[in-house]
């Protein structure tokens, strides 16, 4: 989801402003592990935002 520009880095165009909450995901051989964070984006302007994941184990 999102364009990608780099590695590690996406891009979302065109979000309204408001609450959002971001899920990111991996996958390793032991399992999937999961980093979920509240967001407030502006209604104008950009926004850039570096996350610093606290990873929680996925249990299926």
């Amino acid at each position: 989801m999102g364009k990608r520009v780099s590695d590690g880095v996406r891009r979302f165009s065109l979000l309204p402003g408001g609450d959002y909450t971001l899920i990111a995901i991996r996958h390793d051989d032991s399992g999937t592990d999961v980093h979920r964070e509240q967001v407030e984006l502006p209604s104008e302007g950009n926004q850039s935002l570096t996350l610093a994941p606290l990873w929680t184990r996925f249990e299926d």
